[in-house]
């Protein structure tokens, strides 16, 4: 049943809808790069993750790919047209002890997946992410959108390997504020997103809230896994919050005519 929202959830409900807005603004530019990027969920033992290990993935234009990538699946993305591509990069230690014990640098390419992974040392590794979003922010693409399930955790990461973003050209994307207002009304979050939200999202009241901590489960909480629903669902959520605002004017003005007899 309709009902009046107080001017806090109003307030929620169009910084929501902003996101979303600048979500759809990116996936139809093909002027625009869109990151997800955070420490990887690749490297755990016992529920504990390496937090040295960075994963950058990366969704551009089909005629301007960045690195080795491969298309996304034509049949879900058929008007898109965008090529995907991941990097992992995980630093390794020195030992001060023994260094004929300590890791060999390596790297390798996984061309199923268009996944490149490098461990290095540390100034080695460091250098290899700034390296990938020097390239990002070339001029190749106008702007570089950065998409996170939670936004501190990439700027951890990003601090972490010292990566210096080019601060004219990036905007920034929260995803669970996004994926909240594609689902506001419903309270459903997508079938395919729920193995990795149901052990890191809480949803109180359809709000959608990242559970503090270390992302939980297995497979944890990786953004592209989220940006591939909520990306090219974004355009036809445009509308719902003006539609929102709409009804509830209306329940207001009901609700003053029963006051007032």
């Amino acid at each position: 049943m309709p009902r009046l929202f107080s001017k806090s959830e109003l307030r929620r409900f169009e910084d929501c809808a902003n996101e979303n807005q600048t979500l759809a603004d990116c996936w139809a530019g093909d002027q625009i790069v869109i990151v997800a990027c955070e420490l990887s969920d690749k490297y755990q033992y016992a529920d504990k993750r390496n937090s040295r290990a960075i994963e950058i993935n990366v969704m551009s234009s089909a005629d301007k790919p960045v690195w080795r990538s491969l298309p996304l699946d034509t049949r879900q993305y058929d008007a898109l047209k965008r090529h995907c591509s991941t990097r992992t990069i995980r630093m390794l230690g020195k030992s001060k002890v023994n260094k004929s014990l300590q890791p060999k640098p390596w790297s390798w390419y996984n061309a199923a997946a268009a996944h490149e992974t490098f461990e290095l040392y540390e100034e080695e590794a460091r250098a290899k992410a700034q390296e990938a979003f020097d390239a990002l922010s070339g001029e190749m693409y106008a702007t570089v959108c950065v998409v996170s399930y939670d936004l501190r955790e990439t700027m951890a990461a990003l601090d972490l390997f010292k990566v210096k973003l080019p601060s004219s050209k990036v905007v920034f994307v929260d995803l669970i504020k996004v994926l909240e207002h594609q689902t506001r009304g419903e309270e459903v979050i997508p079938e395919r997103l729920r193995k990795y939200t149901n052990d890191n999202i809480a949803m109180r009241n359809g709000r959608l809230d990242r559970r503090p901590g270390t992302p939980r489960g297995y497979l944890g909480m990786p953004s592209i896994r989220l940006l591939e629903v909520v990306g090219p669902a974004a355009e036809g959520h445009r509308a719902d919050h003006k539609k929102l605002e709409k009804g509830n004017v209306a329940l207001e003005r009901i609700a003053k005519r029963i006051r007032n007899g």
